[in-house]
């Protein structure tokens, strides 16, 4: 996951990865990213969502800091067991 993140991260400017966290088989993969901007995280979040086809659960969320100011940030959990992608939408 890290390997992944840290690609998207490099394709969206401003944002940073805080951290991944994969702890052992059939539990999910976390990680976090963040920005000073609203739209540089949420264009990081969609494009982490899409590259795990759906089977992801986003969070983002504003975070004040005291001593840096505000932060952005998009919690992103993966390998989800209870999660399935969402159905393609059908064609008219």
């Amino acid at each position: 996951m890290r390997k992944e993140m840290s690609a998207i991260v490099e394709r969206n400017p401003g944002t940073e990865l805080s951290f991944t966290v994969c702890e052992g088989k059939g539990e999910p993969c976390r990680a976090r990213v963040r920005s000073r901007d609203l739209e540089s995280v949420t264009k990081a979040a969609s494009e982490a969502s899409a590259r795990y086809e759906g089977v992801a659960r986003v969070e983002v969320h504003e975070r004040p800091t005291a001593y840096t100011g505000l932060y952005y940030v998009a919690d992103i959990e993966v390998d989800l067991p209870d999660l399935k992608p969402a159905p393609a939408a059908a064609k008219p």
